[in-house]
């Protein structure tokens, strides 16, 4: 199948507007988000609600696989995802980089714009 022709399920959505953005915009984009990753993992729990704030929108969606699967929320993000995470980097520490890198399967999309940072 050639990519151009791979369907994204976006079909139907309400709310939902398809842009065309580069390459390059799509890669400095993944690079943006993986960089708010990096810092919530680095400030680690105690810093956990203010990064949250910061980086994503109040109505934030995860689209993700089991046990994570799908949620609404900051407050879902927090505690069905980060706070497991970090309980896992505790008792698993070899093992944490690798549950963090699983995270990039997962789809963040919000009904809302989240704060820009530049």
């Amino acid at each position: 199948m050639k990519i151009e022709n791979f369907d994204t399920g976006l079909k139907g959505q309400k709310d939902i507007k398809n842009i065309i953005i580069s390459p390059e915009e799509n890669y400095n984009n993944k690079k943006k988000v993986r960089e708010y990753l990096k810092n919530i993992v680095h400030h680690g729990p105690s810093k956990l609600d203010d990064n949250l704030n910061r980086y994503f929108s109040n109505d934030v969606k995860v689209n993700c696989f089991h046990p994570v699967n799908e949620f609404i929320g900051i407050d879902n993000f927090k505690t069905k995802f980060w706070l497991p995470l970090f309980g896992f980097a505790l008792t698993a520490p070899k093992l944490y980089p690798w549950a963090l890198e699983i995270f990039t399967d997962c789809s963040l999309s919000s009904a809302t714009p989240g704060p820009t940072i530049e």
